[in-house]
């Protein structure tokens, strides 16, 4: 799985335009996972292959999401503000 995450998060870099806005979040639905282990992975590769200046992330597990105070509504509006 982490092999597939970091290949999107390479490929979105290397399509999307330069001053586009881009956000780039992973959304784990399994349990018990640690999203943490998908930021680090991730800041990993935005550091060597971007030197940080890849596009931002995150990552949280669905049930984080749902109980977020936005919740998913919440949180697909505010992607549709970007």
């Amino acid at each position: 799985m982490a092999k597939l995450l970091v290949g999107q998060y390479v490929l979105l870099n290397q399509v999307r335009g330069r001053g586009t806005a881009a956000y780039f979040l992973v959304v784990h639905a399994y349990q018990n996972y640690n999203p943490m282990r998908t930021v680090h992975n991730l800041q990993l590769v935005n550091e060597q292959l971007y030197n940080g200046n890849g596009i931002p992330f995150g990552a949280i597990h669905l049930n984080a999401l749902a109980n977020w105070e936005g919740g998913i509504p919440g949180l697909i509006k505010l992607a549709c503000t970007i």
